[in-house]
């Protein structure tokens, strides 16, 4: 027993010793596996042997145990490559005690990896019931840089990739952080997922990334559900907002969408100014990818576009939508359309598109209409694009004309085809027939007689016509227009007339010739213009000729355009100027202008001794011009330098210089001044940009004498002096006029950016402003003049110490218009002249001294008071004051009347005072006179006297100094007789002296307006009649004496300016 014992203890000791030796060898081995370097390189080397694809690695650094570096790992398959530069390893082992297999780190470097799978094979994926895991797995940090990923013909490039996640049997997949950065772009993943079906999930996702306009996108979603349907809720906060709600649910392994959203400020360019704009809207899309249906409402607003509301359904696939309805409303109107919209395999549009109601007038004010439209859309871009429009019907009204719009239209493929198609508003008509491409034509015709129908602002007629052949980028054709009594803002033509053709194939056939007479250009006036262009670019020949009432000038030159560069020479250039005499071209001046250059160039002209001489050339680096002048009157030299511009323009350097020892040489072209004595002299550099000139140098004018025919003045010793330093000019001057003296003193910026703003003084004391025999004016002003080419403001004050005027008589033919006639067009002439002037601001007091006179017009008195002179950004002048008329005598009816009292009352225009003026006569104990009240240009006259009397009384004391009782014969019955018949035969008052003086008082016309006269006749027997005739415009008087010899026969002699017996023979009709 005890040596069984004994044998038993013995074996089992043994057996521990080779069960304890070969844990020990199992341990070394598996640490001389993973321990060691060499290990790890064959446990690796026999583990890629296992796998059935290709796996290669260049370097293997560290050990299994304490972590690993691969370098060059290839990896191929028969549908993938992947290739990593480095990969590097660490793990926990300690955690597979637990049933973890914990990775601490992984960083993976240049990883690039592409599909090799070929096309034609099924790509389906599908999980399994569930994913079984032997052990939990967890990693605590994970990146990846510089992945590239080809699938297909499509390249994924990620910056970097991190990655914190754990899986186990139980929680599933929880993903802790998944981060991607490609370039500007950025997104954020964080979740779970279950490893079973149906595979729920939960995921919330950030991200961000730069459009190519540099506005930023910016978003997040959460994702919610298993893979048979998730629940999306994405938001869109940058560069607008937009929010998308649904599901999206897998029916037969198809996604089935079910997705609403709205949006909110969405605009168009993403960044910098918006262009389009749609404040709100909502949307809906159902269906799959091939087959979806899709609702849309929003509204859109633009700087180039109407407001707009749009509505749309349709329903498409991934090649087309068509829109089962498209409604816009906008323009106060709708439009609604219905078609099909595709981009794929190319992009196409097939609409029928109508509309109603709409007026432009909504948004352009000046297009008032109401207008309703159809026709057939179709857009196609195949490689090149192709537009018509079917079955147009416009009709409607357009600013206050009927409009009309019938035919077909079609665009592309180099060719414009129109079948009978007539566009019509008002009486304006453009028809276009036929086809713009090779070998046929297209025939157009417009008549317009109301062209600002078509353009607001312009007025007269004109008619074109002709043909054009050819392709639509190369075009060919004929042009013949005739036009009448054009104007446009400024501008004004009588007559235009027009014919072309246009034949760039055949260069020579080309000719164009304008003719236009009675063009007013900015109050400039151009009796006739004629302008012929012959040839084409490669070879052409433009001759101009004009001619102006100050006289005529004409052009001609040759000139060929090829290889990017013209070549012309200036074959004639002379003008013929009454004032400035005849300048002609002393010579041909070669032109050769290029992209990169213009070659040096002199053109000189002469008239008499006088030449002047203009230069100039470019090239890459400046521009330089030059002018030279010599005449006997003086001389003028100057040169200028423009380098590219900068910033803040062009760079100038340059000089000038101009000598006139005798102004009065240059008389002769100032017709409306005479230049008697005088000197000028400048010298000038010029420097610092086109934007911000600057100029060093000064201007004087010496010793002048002026004479101004127009005011009858005399300026003498008049001295300008002007001194430029930098970017300020400031001028000094001082004249003498009359009996006083005028000075000038200011400044000017040199900055044409702000309109070269100015700031000026003028005062003076008793200065000649008229010496005429009729107008003599003094004047002592004190004025500040500042502003610049945008704007004028002129303040202060001007005295009047001395006037005279003398008004003896009205110029013949004067005839003051009805207060109700309308000249047709003179509102838009006045306009038109205005237009364009720089406004004028006024605001002047201006005072009458103690030595104003009046006398004119039955008026003699001096005048007293003061007016404030204003405007307001017009050249029309307002005043406000009274003036008072001193000690004045109103000379009618061959009386001297006093006047006692007498007002101008100024409050608006200065041509249109109000009048309150009393005139009396003085006869012993009767006062009897006349009061004019009201505007001047429509007086109210009314007589009043003490004692109180009849009208027709007073006029006769107010004429005759005696009662109408006592009225007889003579020179006092004559004046009275007058002045009866100036208050017209039907005035009661004129009636009424007629019967009490036995005489008839009348107006007699004649064949011309000139030909009224007043008659004033005495029936002295029952045969006999004497009349007194006076010319109401000739001034003529006449005696008159007709005697009766018949029933009808009577014998008319006349005395007068002319004598005359006529024989008259008259016939009573029954």
């Amino acid at each position: 027993m005890s040596a069984a014992w004994h044998r038993l203890r013995r074996l089992s000791v043994r057996l521990l010793l080779s069960v304890a030796g070969t844990l020990l060898l199992v341990v070394g081995i598996l640490t001389a596996l993973t321990a060691t370097p060499s290990g790890s390189r064959w446990l690796l080397q026999q583990a890629i042997g296992q796998l059935p694809a290709s796996l290669t690695i260049e370097r293997v650094d560290g050990t299994l145990l304490h972590g690993m570096n691969l370098a060059g790992i290839d990896y191929r398959d028969r549908e993938t490559e992947l290739e990593i530069e480095r990969l590097e390893l660490a793990w926990r082992p300690t955690a597979l005690l637990r049933g973890q297999l914990r990775l601490t780190r992984v960083d993976v470097r240049g990883v690039r990896y592409r599909e090799t799978r070929p096309a034609s094979e099924s790509t389906n994926f599908s999980l399994p019931e569930h994913i079984p895991l032997p052990l939990a797995i967890a990693i605590d940090e994970a990146h990846i840089e510089a992945l590239q990923a080809q699938i297909g013909t499509d390249t994924y490039v990620i910056d970097n990739l991190w990655l914190s996640a754990h899986a186990g049997s139980i929680r599933g997949l929880v993903v802790d952080r998944f981060d991607i950065r490609s370039g500007d772009s950025r997104a954020e993943l964080s979740g779970h997922a279950g490893l079973q079906q149906p595979y729920p999930l939960h995921a919330r996702l950030h991200w961000r990334t730069r459009l190519e306009d540099e506005a930023e996108a910016v978003g997040e979603a959460t994702i919610e559900g298993n893979l048979k349907r998730i629940q999306v809720d994405h938001r869109l906060r940058q560069p607008f907002e937009v929010g998308t709600r649904g599901s999206i649910r897998m029916a037969a392994g198809t996604a089935v969408m079910d997705l609403s959203g709205q949006w909110k400020r969405a605009r168009w360019p993403l960044s910098g100014k918006t262009g389009y704009l749609s404040p709100q809207g909502d949307y809906r899309l159902q269906g799959t990818v091939d087959d979806w249906d899709a609702t849309l409402a929003g509204t859109l607003t633009g700087a180039d576009i109407p407001p707009m509301e749009i509505r749309a359904r349709g329903q498409g696939n991934r090649r087309q939508v068509d829109f089962r309805s498209l409604l816009v409303r906008t323009l106060n109107g709708e439009l609604s359309a219905s078609g099909t919209l595709g981009w794929e395999p190319s992009f196409k549009v097939d609409l029928d598109v109508r509309a109603k109601d709409i007026d432009p007038g909504a948004r352009w004010s000046a297009w008032p209409g109401r207008l309703a439209f159809r026709t057939r859309l179709r857009l196609q871009q195949d490689g090149t694009i192709s537009l018509s429009l079917r079955d147009i019907d416009l009709s409607g009204r357009l600013r206050e004309r009927p409009v009309a719009a019938r035919g077909d239209l079609e665009l592309g493929d180099d060719r414009l085809a129109a079948r009978e198609l007539v566009i019509a508003s008002g009486s304006n008509r453009l028809s276009l027939t036929g086809e713009l491409n090779k070998g046929s034509a297209l025939e157009y015709r417009l008549d317009a007689r109301e062209p600002a129908t078509l353009l607001p602002g312009l007025s007269g007629h004109f008619q074109a016509n002709g043909r054009l052949q050819g392709t639509l980028t190369r075009p060919w054709g004929t042009l013949t227009l005739n036009a009448g009594e054009l104007a446009w803002q400024d501008t004004r033509i009588r007559t235009l007339k027009a014919k072309a053709t246009l034949d760039p194939w055949r260069p020579r056939r080309s000719l164009a010739t304008i003719d236009a007479r009675g063009l007013e250009v900015d109050n400039q006036t151009i009796e006739h213009l004629r302008l012929e262009a012959k040839g084409w670019l490669q070879e052409h020949r433009i001759s101009v000729r004009l001619g102006a009432p100050d006289g005529s000038a004409q052009l001609e030159l040759r000139g060929a355009y090829r290889a990017h560069r013209w070549d012309a020479k200036l074959k004639l250039a002379t003008l013929e100027s009454r004032t400035l005499g005849t300048w002609r071209l002393r010579q041909p001046v070669p032109l050769t202008i290029s992209a990169e250059r213009v070659q040096p160039l002199r053109a000189c002209w002469f008239s008499g001794k006088r030449e002047l001489c203009l230069g100039g050339h470019r090239n890459q680096a400046e521009i330089r011009l030059s002018i030279a002048g010599q005449a006997p009157e003086g001389e003028l030299q100057g040169e200028v330098r423009i380098s590219p511009p900068g910033t803040t323009g062009a760079k100038l350097a340059g000089s000038i210089e101009l000598d006139i020892p005798r102004l009065a040489a240059i008389a002769p072209q100032l017709p409306e001044l005479q230049l008697v004595a005088g000197s000028a002299r400048l010298q000038a550099r010029l420097a610092g940009t086109t934007d911000h000139p600057l100029i060093n140098g000064r201007a004087d004018v010496e010793g002048g004498t002026v004479r101004v025919p127009q005011l009858g003045v005399e300026v003498k010793e008049f001295v300008l002096q002007g001194r430029a330093e930098g970017r300020q000019l400031r001028v000094e001057g001082s004249a003498r006029s009359g009996p006083g003296a005028i000075r000038l003193a200011g400044e000017l910026a040199l900055a044409p950016r702000r309109g070269w703003p100015f700031r000026l003084t003028l005062t003076g004391e008793r200065v000649a402003v008229a010496r005429l025999p009729d107008v003599e004016i003094d004047a002592s002003p004190e004025l500040a003049i500042q502003g610049s080419l945008k704007r004028v403001e002129v303040s202060g004050s001007v005295l009047i110490p001395h006037a005279r005027v003398e008004i003896r008589k009205l110029p013949a033919g004067v005839v003051r218009l009805s207060p109700d006639q309308v000249i047709v067009g003179q509102a838009q002439a006045r306009a038109a002249k205005r237009k364009g002037r720089i406004p004028l601001v006024v605001d002047v007091s201006l005072a009458l001294g103690k030595d104003v006179h009046f006398e004119g017009l039955g008026l003699d008195t001096d005048l007293a008071g003061s007016l404030r002179l204003r405007s307001q950004d017009t050249h029309r002048l307002a005043g406000f004051g009274v003036l008072r008329l001193i000690n004045g005598r109103y000379e009618g009816y061959g009386q001297r009347l006093r006047i006692r009292q007498g007002r101008l009352v100024f409050a608006g225009p200065l041509d249109d005072p109000a009048l309150d003026v009393r005139a009396t006569r003085t006869i012993g104990d009767v006062v009897a006179g006349l009061q004019l009240v009201g505007k001047a240009s429509a007086p109210r006259i009314t007589l009043f006297s003490d004692p109180a009397m009849p009208d027709a009384e007073i006029l006769s004391w107010l004429i005759t100094g005696k009662p109408l009782d006592e009225q007889g014969g003579g020179s006092d019955s004559q004046a009275l007789a007058a002045a009866a018949a100036s208050l017209g035969a039907n005035n009661p008052v004129a009636q009424e002296i007629s019967r009490a003086l036995g005489i008839e008082v009348g107006v007699q016309s004649g064949t011309a307006e000139e030909d009224t006269t007043l008659r004033v006749g005495k029936q002295l027997s029952p045969r006999l009649k004497l009349n007194y005739l006076y010319g109401l415009f000739t001034e003529n008087g006449a005696v008159q004496l007709i005697y009766r010899l018949s029933r009808h026969l009577s014998l008319t002699g006349q005395s007068g300016r002319e004598q005359s017996i006529d024989l008259t023979l008259g016939i009573d009709r029954p």
